[in-house]
């Protein structure tokens, strides 16, 4: 290789009888290496590459990524068998009809660690059909490296049903799901505690799957607010219809 496992410092001709692990005696793999002689101790030297060595520590070490799903949530897990600075997880998806990835969510890594590591993400409101995941793995110095592609299918919702917003409290911004099993007419309204109407985010016919919508209550005062979602579907059955409140606090 192009560097030298030996020992490197100008100057130096009695060692140090142990080095903790970490340590950098030098970082310049060109120079001539001295002759040094140990002391009575033992004397550990890390050895390291010229491309990529001390100043550029091993990757992740991700030894596993997988799904399952268990009714509208997706469960990711994933395992790691060693981590050098290591920051965050950042867990994407695409839908096979889009091809477009995005970011839907992050988990903090462990930074430094040699033993496994076991980690979870859950996809409360993924894609309905067929959808992809990837792990954008960032270290602390902002470099990144991308995980294999899983790939898993997402059935159809069974029930109707509103989630609480996250976050909340919120300022300005939080999100709504919500599931419809069959395609519906469907309204999105949000209203004061004085019951006057704040916003209305979807007045229109959707499709069945799980949604996503977005409220920015940037021109509005703290305090608290409902959304309400009605469904009416287009089979002519049973309108569906539910309330919950949220804090907008600034």
């Amino acid at each position: 290789t192009d560097a030298r496992s030996t020992w490197y410092a100008a100057g130096l001709t009695t060692p140090p009888t142990t080095v903790l692990p970490g340590t950098i005696v030098t970082d310049d793999f060109t120079a001539t290496p001295l002759t040094v002689t140990s002391g009575t101790g033992e004397l550990y030297v890390a050895l390291a590459n010229k491309a990529g060595g001390i100043n550029n520590p091993l990757p992740v070490e991700l030894v596993s990524f997988g799904s399952s799903v268990n009714g509208s949530v997706l469960k990711l897990t994933w395992t790691t068998a060693s981590e050098i600075n290591s920051a965050k997880f950042f867990v994407e998806r695409t839908s096979k009809s889009s091809g477009v990835w995005s970011k839907i969510g992050e988990v903090n890594a462990a930074g430094v660690s040699n033993a496994p590591r076991n980690y979870v993400y859950c996809d409360r409101f993924p894609v309905t059909g067929k959808v992809q995941y990837r792990l954008k793995m960032v270290d602390a110095d902002g470099t990144s490296k991308y995980s294999s592609v899983i790939e898993t299918e997402i059935g159809l919702p069974k029930n109707f049903s509103l989630i609480q917003n996250y976050p909340n409290p919120f300022n300005p911004s939080t999100t709504f799901n919500y599931a419809i099993p069959v395609d519906s007419k469907v309204a999105l309204t949000v209203y004061n505690l004085l019951g006057n109407e704040s916003g209305r985010l979807v007045n229109e016919f959707q499709k069945a799957g799980y949604h996503s919508m977005n409220f920015n209550a940037q021109g509005l005062p703290s305090g608290v607010y409902f959304y309400k979602l009605t469904a009416t579907p287009v089979d002519g059955t049973k309108q569906y219809s539910m309330t919950k409140k949220m804090i907008l606090a600034k």
